[in-house]
């Protein structure tokens, strides 16, 4: 039987695991299950996946681009809704909350699109700060006519953008 041994990355734990290539003693915490069996990190080449790789460049394209398209999306909404255009978006009911909901998507989707339809974390947050800027705006300036339908309609919107790029 064999003895239990120290593992090479972390030597305050004593384990009878070993890498099924080189042989270096491995705990639970630094295996990597493989299709061929328990890899030591070094043998199993553990890479990260190319969809979540974002790298600075296609950050940056993406919160320029979520800054634009939040603010022409505000615009719009606002001159086909406001007092300064046509009310079109509040003579037909829920017209409004749909917009909003575009919203979502159209920030979601164009951040998608500038960062190589890349995923992750970075992203999230990027489609969350624009669709807030845009919302903020809106709320801003459209105080009186907020009500808890759009509340609905930004917490929709959110998800549908966040998801996107999830």
């Amino acid at each position: 039987m064999a003895e239990p041994k120290q593992c090479s990355r972390h030597p305050e734990t004593t384990t009878m695991l070993s890498c099924g290539r080189c042989g270096d003693p491995i705990c639970p915490r630094c295996m990597v299950h493989t299709h061929v069996g328990a890899r030591c990190p070094n043998c199993a080449q553990v890479k990260k996946v190319p969809t979540y790789d974002v790298s600075t460049k296609f950050l940056s394209r993406a919160v320029v681009t979520s800054v634009l398209v939040s603010v022409a999306c505000v615009v719009l909404f606002i001159l086909l809704g406001s007092r300064l255009g046509s009310r079109l978006l509040f003579r037909v009911p829920f017209l409004d909350i749909l917009a909003l909901v575009a919203i979502g998507y159209a920030v979601g989707e164009s951040v998608s699109a500038a960062a190589n339809r890349r995923r992750g974390r970075a992203l999230q947050y990027t489609v969350s700060g624009g669709l807030a800027l845009a919302y903020v705006i809106i709320f801003s300036v459209l105080t009186p006519f907020v009500s808890l339908w759009w509340i609905l309609g930004v917490v929709v919107a959110f998800f549908l953008g966040v998801s996107r790029v999830r």
